[in-house]
């Protein structure tokens, strides 16, 4: 993989992570675009890398404004503290009262892989398809 290969996909990492979609979909995307095996352990890496330097990015950007807003008296980091401990514990009280899936509960016919959410026959689109 060649410099200019991770400066793209670091690119579309930074553009898309502050979109309300998905940017590891769309590096994987952009490594299949380019020929690359986005299952190897390789490029794992580098989308974890990449996740890493764009979280570091927001930290730094918005480090003053937090600093201020959250750390500026001890009550308000406890403040802040306490509602993170309250959603941790909203989060796992629905984690644990979430019924899991067991291989006896069948499927229903939107949820089986390669179908779409309605009653249509789903399209499988390829990478092949989009680039042609």
């Amino acid at each position: 993989m060649s410099l200019l290969q991770i400066i793209i996909l670091a690119l579309v990492q930074g553009l898309a992570e502050l979109l309300p979609v998905s940017s590891s979909a769309h590096v994987v995307v952009a490594e299949k675009l380019m020929g690359l095996d986005p299952s190897s352990p390789s490029m794992t890496l580098l989308l974890v890398m990449l996740h890493t330097g764009t979280m570091l990015a927001v930290i730094v950007y918005f480090w003053r404004q937090w600093r201020a807003s959250y750390f500026q008296s001890m009550a308000a980091f406890k403040e802040v503290v306490v509602n993170i401990v309250l959603a941790t514990l909203n989060t796992l009280n629905i984690a644990v009262l979430a019924p899991t899936p067991s291989a006896k509960m069948p499927m229903t016919t939107a949820a089986k892989p390669g179908r779409l959410m309605s009653a249509r026959p789903a399209t499988r689109v390829s990478c092949k398809m989009l680039c042609t």
